[in-house]
């Protein structure tokens, strides 16, 4: 841990010193920081989707948002991690959508940047005050539209379709072999809670919903959109943060990290209700509960695929019934999920 800690400070100085900034108030905070989170950099290297977030940084009186993020290595560019985000933030200024600057970006070993953005003053949706609440569902609805006039402005061709397709039917495959030999290892864990015929049923369900996408249209998205990545400044004005996985893909990919959140939970609330009113002006269509109940699944057979604990397998297994059930993702027809969904949009 101190030589990684004195890795991080060499990185920090180097941005300092090029700054003329002070390095005192940083190499507080980010020793406070590595010993309250007992961090493991070479973890975070390993995983190339994982972010940690170091927070507030304090330069001279100035507040800095750090955050070491992992990237593959064939990105390891910092002038193209720069220009990206440049690029990013031009996007957003242009349909009045506020996000931080990115003020420098350092390397960290072979797969992993360090990154120093402006400081927004404020706090995110999930953190607001109760009297604020009342806010939400306009806050996110101006989002929604927001996103909107941004995805059908999308220049055509900057990904091709193919791509994003090829993502969601590979990494389908893969899970669905991994939960067969799961299967295999765990036949008792399996059969409790999810019957050879059930398994297959559901199979077929997600490679049928998956031409759900075939007609769908591709546009800039946010990547991630939860309230933790939305702020609110005391004026009221909104910052979209978290930006590293902004790109162009399907609208519903927005909630491709939190699908299992929003099957677990009754009534969604004015956040989702909001960015959907705001991007589908009102008329949110089957095709998009579709696509959802796709991710859910996507999702699900991908964790459950992971898993190697047996009961783990069992608590997943059995929250996955749990949710199988309320949603009557069994049933021959969706007509009675896509009905359960609406409902919890409303």
């Amino acid at each position: 841990m101190i030589t990684i800690y004195s890795k991080v400070i060499s990185i920090i100085q180097t941005i300092l010193y090029e700054q003329q900034y002070s390095h005192n108030a940083i190499q507080r905070y980010l020793k406070k920081q590595l010993k309250a989170r007992q961090v493991s950099f070479k973890q975070l290297a390993k995983s190339y989707s994982s972010s940690i977030v170091l927070g507030r940084a304090i330069i001279d009186k100035k507040s800095y948002f750090l955050k070491i993020y992992s990237i593959n290595n064939s990105r390891a560019n910092l002038d193209q991690i720069f220009n990206e985000y440049t690029n990013t933030y031009q996007i957003h200024q242009s349909f009045q959508l506020n996000i931080p600057k990115l003020i420098y970006c350092m390397p960290y070993g072979k797969h992993c940047v360090c990154l120093l953005y402006e400081w927004i003053d404020g706090e995110n949706l999930w953190s607001l005050h109760p009297l604020q609440k009342t806010k939400l569902y306009s806050f996110t609805y101006d989002i929604g539209c927001h996103y909107q006039s941004m995805f059908v402005s999308t220049p055509p061709l900057l990904r091709p379709k193919s791509d994003a397709f090829s993502y969601l039917q590979d990494g389908l495959t893969q899970s669905i072999s991994k939960i067969q030999t799961a299967r295999e290892q765990f036949p008792q864990a399996y059969d409790k809670y999810l019957t050879k015929k059930e398994e297959k049923q559901l199979f077929d369900l997600a490679a049928s919903l998956l031409t759900s996408f075939d007609n769908e249209p591709m546009g800039y998205i946010h990547g991630d959109l939860t309230g933790n990545n939305i702020m609110v400044t005391k004026h009221n004005q909104l910052y979209m943060v978290d930006l590293e996985s902004f790109r162009v893909d399907f609208f519903v990919m927005n909630f491709i990290w939190i699908v299992t959140y929003l099957f677990n939970s009754q009534p969604i609330g004015p956040f989702y209700k909001g960015l959907l009113d705001g991007f589908y002006a009102y008329k949110v269509p089957d095709s998009f509960f579709r696509e959802l109940v796709f991710l859910y699944l996507f999702r699900s057979f991908h964790h459950l695929g992971s898993l190697k604990d047996e009961n783990q397998i069992q608590i997943y297994l059995q929250n996955f019934k749990t949710i199988l059930t309320k949603y009557h993702l069994l049933d021959i027809s969706l007509d009675k999920t896509l009905f359960i969904l609406r409902q919890q949009f409303q």
